[in-house]
């Protein structure tokens, strides 16, 4: 594992469309907190999400939870694949249902553009079931690759997907 002196923020996206989606958001929060180079802050409201793209057949919940890390953004997406894979997520088609997707959004203010990893992911500023929480728990974020604000990328979208308020909450670690 890589790790670095300095202490990063970052954001990232979970999201489940099958099982007890709740519990497996819940299980990605306390799993991320688990290594002692990461230290979970914060994590939006949860919301219900059509699936998009064309593959998916079930609503999702997603969420987006905040930390602080020394580890490198590869070193975290190790941690994010190993705690997909404990839910038993399989990686057959993009786009399909899944148990536990969780996504890298943001690593500081860096950009990423690497062969397995983009930070922030090109579609961040497209898709509400990102910006909606994302902007939920900090409005005023920056995207790093526009200068924009994440709620002006958030009102701009048409309302193609629809991300409505869930009534479960997940709890940061104490």
């Amino acid at each position: 594992m890589i790790v670095m002196s300095d202490i990063v923020t970052i954001y990232l996206g979970l999201g489940s469309s099958l099982g007890d989606r709740l519990a497996y958001l819940q299980s990605a929060v306390d799993g991320l907190h688990r290594p002692p180079e990461i230290w979970v802050k914060d994590v939006s409201p949860v919301y219900d999400c059509s699936p998009v793209g064309g593959i998916a057949t079930h609503n999702f919940l997603n969420a987006i939870a905040v930390a602080e890390t020394t580890l490198s953004p590869h070193a975290v997406l190790d941690i994010a694949h190993e705690l997909e894979r404990a839910t038993g997520r399989r990686r057959a088609r993009r786009w399909d249902d899944r148990t536990l997707d969780i996504d890298l959004l943001l690593y500081g203010d860096e950009k990423i553009d690497t062969d397995d990893l983009v930070v922030p992911p090109l579609s961040l500023t497209q898709r509400l079931f990102y910006l909606v929480p994302l902007v939920d728990i900090a409005p005023d974020l920056i995207d790093p690759r526009s200068g924009r604000l994440y709620r002006e990328w958030m009102n701009a979208q048409a309302d193609e997907e629809d991300v409505q308020p869930f009534e479960g909450t997940l709890r940061a670690p104490v």
